[in-house]
């Protein structure tokens, strides 16, 4: 994702390609400026970003929690400047039928992350059957 008008650009990785069952995922996302002014990002809490995973085929799997404070926060990104955040999944899902959590299936997913009017998509990883 990016803002031209702005210099913007926001993007989401996972910390390794292959993972197996129950090893921790760590996402981060990143808001770049490559603008020649100072950006002012504005967050209606101290959770910079949101995280959804999918399956390959685009099916919708399950949010990941994060933890966050109600309370505006304020970020000001200087030109050529980056700032990250990160968010760590378990590979379980947690919803009405799972409340406590299950293993997803071994399969190929990737992560959308959602900020302030963008998205930004991983690269599709794999957890292995092992």
């Amino acid at each position: 994702m990016s803002h031209p008008e702005s210099g913007l650009v926001f993007t989401a990785h996972t910390d390794k390609d292959t993972y197996s069952p129950g090893e921790l995922i760590k996402v981060s996302v990143k808001f770049t400026n490559k603008g020649i002014v100072p950006i002012h990002l504005t967050f209606g809490t101290s959770a910079k970003a949101y995280f959804s995973v999918y399956a390959s085929n685009g099916s919708y799997v399950c949010g990941i929690p994060v933890m966050s404070l109600q309370v505006i926060t304020k970020v000001t990104i200087g030109p050529g400047q980056s700032v990250g955040y990160g968010a760590p999944w378990d590979q379980d899902v947690v919803d009405e039928a799972n409340p406590y959590g299950i293993q997803v299936p071994p399969g190929k997913y990737y992560i959308v992350a959602g900020t302030i009017g963008a998205t930004a998509r991983t690269a599709t990883f794999t957890i292995s059957d092992s």
